[in-house]
């Protein structure tokens, strides 16, 4: 599952580093600056949308950011962390039947 941010930025610099999503060529955040983290941005989001367009790979997504002017909107995506798993059971107590003692063999 995952979540969308949208946040704009109106300083020149964004304070981000992308990088290049192996499998799929999707711009990445690899690397926050301060100010940026506390608009919301994390590392491993996702660039899906820039003022509202859709985009591309990781090329297109620098592109686009160098050629637009400020401010500049980013949607991102962040992937859910998956819920942690319902604690154990507690161990039910197995009681063994009470055995009760051999009868004494028959008298001879």
């Amino acid at each position: 599952m995952y979540t969308t941010h949208r946040v704009t930025f109106s300083e020149s610099l964004l304070g981000l580093v992308l990088g290049c999503r192996d499998e799929d060529g999707a711009a990445i955040v690899v690397s926050v600056k301060e100010r940026s983290a506390a608009l919301g941005i994390c590392e491993g989001d996702v660039v899906t949308k820039i003022n509202g367009k859709r985009v591309g790979d990781y090329d297109h997504v620098l592109a686009l950011v160098e050629k637009i002017g400020r401010p500049v909107t980013l949607d991102v995506e962040r992937e859910l962390e998956p819920p942690p798993p319902p604690p154990p059971a507690p161990a039910s107590a197995v009681v063994a039947p009470k055995q009760s003692p051999k009868p004494p063999p028959p008298p001879p």
